[in-house]
């Protein structure tokens, strides 16, 4: 009796398939596509000290999909400004990075929303004995103009002042998948 109510429930729901022994996959189990997988990702907080001793975080994640696309945010908070943005390009090679967005959001500072900006990042590894990570700082292409971070993820081209700094604390995580 037991087995025929299931059989009778799996045949008018449409919930059973032969093809699937375990059962019927989940919905979020049928969204998930292999190019929504990721394929590189930089991401971490980063706080240095600019030589007018002054401490400035900055915190970012960014996922590069295997069907090129890319998703994530970075902040910055220096002082009383905050800038916040939406990652738009990322390039990994090993343990380097080349970040780039938009400026959505800012407060206190003279970068201006809807201009481009980016970064280099280095992974110096894990542990007291890895080399520090580094970060470049974010003047350099502060206010530039839209296609100057795609630009750089994609050749490295920089504008002058783009200079890598060791991080005083935090962490940058760099990887392939």
């Amino acid at each position: 009796m037991y087995r025929g109510l299931v059989v009778l429930t799996c045949l008018v729901m449409g919930a059973c398939s032969e093809t699937d022994e375990f059962g019927p996959t989940s919905p979020v189990e049928r969204d998930v596509t292999p190019a929504r997988a990721i394929a590189a990702q930089a991401k971490g907080g980063a706080h240095f000290l600019t030589p007018d001793g002054f401490n400035r975080r900055l915190s970012f994640t960014a996922n590069q999909y295997v069907d090129g696309s890319v998703k994530g945010q970075w902040q910055l908070v220096a002082g009383s400004a905050i800038v916040h943005g939406t990652i738009t390009c990322l390039w990994v090679d090993g343990t380097d990075a080349r970040v780039g967005g938009t400026v959505d959001d800012a407060k206190f500072t003279f970068f201006q929303e809807g201009t481009d900006i980016a970064w280099a990042a280095v992974d110096g590894g894990e542990g007291a004995n890895a080399p520090a990570d580094a970060t470049t700082n974010l003047r350099a292409f502060r206010n530039a103009p839209p296609g100057s971070a795609a630009a750089f993820c994609a050749t490295g081209e920089a504008p002058p002042g783009l200079v890598l700094d060791e991080i005083t604390r935090g962490n940058v995580q760099v990887r392939t998948f």
